[in-house]
């Protein structure tokens, strides 16, 4: 193992060398990890997240569970207040170990292990060049197999009408002219974000870029129009923040305002969010930019955000953050959690993966502003989060040319505390 930082350093300019088109920030985030991942504290994270999984397989125990009592109540005649009681035990049983994680781990920075393979051997930048090396040939093939189709921007949305008239999101994409195009559309710091989400395994890697064309090829996040996601941009749940210290840009979620039964269709949340992370992508990043940092606001969390709907809504937001953006997101802080949220916690957390748990943080809402304020300034943040803003952050309409209008993006400033890397100032 290279544990030096002149060894890293001889790495680095091997990488800057093999990859000319790479991002810097890129190249500067993966040497950063190599560094961290050879320190004492990278093996104490490693221990203490094979602690960690064994408490979430309890998560999907009790999930279960729940789920078995709610189905015993209908086939049975389970009294509802012995159903209620069982529910509490075992949520409060999840409350118990995310706390007792959270106290484990005050003192841990938080290390995003993406450069971990599991159980196996830990791949250097060295290995991240050859595979992705091999995964740009890999990938240079399927584009040559895959002919440029032309067609017009009716025949690119291809819309299937339901019996309600709303526009649903035709998922049989292959051959045609937007995967044609999205096919070519992935860079080669794509790549290396797929390469890096995947540990540097290039079959992985691979399987997941083709998932990111398909996916973008049906839902056209950059095309989406107001008459598609008229609820989600009623409902205003998910708004620009502005940026953090280091030139993150910032989403802010407001959980009070989240109703997902009034959605015409699953597909409405999906199109809503792709069109999101496309604004975020495309007008809110500067230069060296290529991740986002997250802060949720809970204290409007309902039980209703728990029915299949909302479920559905989460399975999905879980999906485009950690495969279609994948290493794109820098932190996840949960905010002014209630009661409801912290029972409901359990059924959600298996929907994250290893490197998205390491990015969540739990701040009490008397430190929320003091934690925030480290990576984000006080005039940015909004009161319920601990800043002085005056007023609410301002939501998108739903039209490209209204929701693009933004000042000019920071470029990332690598002097600026990192909410990627808590502890390293």
């Amino acid at each position: 193992m290279w544990s030096s930082v002149s060894c890293c350093v001889v790495e680095r300019k091997s990488l800057e060398a093999n990859l000319p088109e790479a991002q810097p920030d890129v190249l500067a985030d993966t040497c950063s990890k190599i560094e961290r991942r050879d320190s004492v504290q990278s093996r104490h994270v490693r221990v203490e997240s094979g602690k960690e999984n064994v408490w979430y397989s309890w998560d999907i125990l009790l999930s279960l569970l729940s789920l078995f009592l709610a189905v015993s109540a209908s086939t049975i005649g389970m009294p509802r207040s012995v159903i209620i009681v069982c529910v509490l035990v075992f949520s409060s049983v999840s409350v118990c170990r995310r706390l007792w994680l959270s106290a484990d781990h005050q003192h841990v920075p938080s290390i995003s292990p993406t450069l971990t393979t599991d159980g196996g051997a830990e791949p250097t930048v060295r290995s991240i060049s050859a595979g992705l090396l091999d995964l740009e040939q890999k990938w240079s093939a399927r584009v040559a197999a895959c002919p440029v189709v032309e067609s017009s921007l009716q025949t690119q949305r291809r819309p299937s009408c339901t019996q309600t008239g709303v526009l649903r999101i035709v998922w049989g994409v292959e051959g045609s002219a937007p995967y044609s195009a999205e096919l070519r559309r992935i860079t080669r710091s794509d790549l290396m974000r797929f390469l890096l989400a995947r540990r540097g395994d290039v079959s992985k890697a691979l399987m997941l870029a083709e998932r990111v064309v398909t996916w973008r090829a049906a839902v056209c996040p950059a095309m989406v129009t107001l008459s598609q996601i008229p609820n989600a941009i009623a409902q205003g749940v998910w708004r620009f923040a502005g940026w953090t210290k280091c030139g993150y840009p910032i989403l802010a979620c407001d959980a009070s305002v989240w109703a997902p039964s009034k959605y015409a269709d699953i597909d409405e949340y999906i199109r809503y969010l792709g069109y999101l992370m496309e604004l975020l992508v495309q007008t809110r990043m500067g230069p060296g930019i290529e991740k986002f940092v997250v802060l949720f606001e809970l204290q409007g969390f309902s039980f209703e955000m728990v029915r299949p709907i909302a479920m559905r809504c989460i399975v999905n937001m879980t999906q485009i953050v950690q495969e279609n953006n994948a290493e794109r997101c820098a932190a996840i802080y949960m905010c002014n959690s209630n009661l409801a949220f912290r029972m409901s916690w359990h059924l959600m957390a298996p929907l994250a993966d290893d490197r998205t748990r390491q990015k969540i943080h739990w701040p009490l809402p008397a430190e929320t502003g003091s934690i925030l304020g480290q990576y984000v300034d006080a005039a940015v943040l909004e009161r319920r989060f601990g800043g002085n803003f005056q007023g609410t952050y301002v939501p998108l309409v739903g039209r490209w040319d209204h929701d693009a209008e933004t000042q000019a993006p920071p470029s990332f400033d690598a002097s600026a505390p990192d909410p990627l890397h808590p502890g390293a100032f």
